[in-house]
C-alpha cells in the first residue's frame, strides 16, 4: 500500500478540522503517481469530488489495504505493517495545527528513495519525498 499526506514544517496535517492540502498540483501529481484510482477518506470527499473521479471513498482504505490512499485526517501508525511506501508533500512553510503526522519514517525502517521539488497552485514551492520500505 502507498499513501500520500501533506504536511507543513512542523508535520502539522490538520487545523480545527480543516485540511493543509488543497493545491490541485498536489493532486494531479497523486493522480500522475498512482496506477490506480486513489482512495480517500470520506472527509475528503467534498473537496477532491470536484477536481477528479479518480477518487474512491471510504472510510475503512487502510483497514481495506487499497493501493493508494491520500491520507489527511488519519493516524496511518496502526497500519504501518501494510504501508510499503509513504509520499509526502511538504508546504515548506508554518501554519496553526493540531493534528500531526508523528510516525518517524527512518525509525519505522523506511528510507528516502526520492525528493524533488516542484511548483504548485498554491505553493511557489512544495516538496515531495517519497519514503519506501
Amino acid at each position: 500500500m502507498t499513501v500520500f499526506l501533506c504536511i507543513d514544517d512542523n508535520r502539522g496535517m490538520l487545523f480545527n478540522n480543516r485540511r493543509q492540502s488543497r493545491d490541485s498540483e498536489v493532486i494531479n501529481d497523486m493522480l500522475k503517481t498512482a496506477s490506480s484510482s486513489v482512495y480517500a477518506h470520506s472527509f475528503s470527499e467534498k473537496y477532491l469530488s470536484t477536481l477528479s473521479s479518480s477518487f474512491t471513498f471510504s472510510d475503512t482504505l487502510l483497514e481495506d489495504k487499497k493501493d493508494f490512499c491520500f491520507i489527511e485526517n488519519l493516524d496511518i501508525a496502526p497500519y504501518l505493517s501494510s504501508i510499503d511506501s509513504v509520499i509526502l508533500y511538504k508546504w515548506n512553510r508554518d501554519y496553526p495545527f493540531d493534528v500531526t503526522f508523528d510516525v518517524d519514517l527512518k525509525a519505522e525502517g523506511y528510507r528516502l528513495e526520492n525528493k524533488t521539488d516542484f511548483a504548485g497552485s498554491s505553493h511557489d514551492k512544495i516538496t515531495k519525498e517519497v519514503w519506501v520500505k
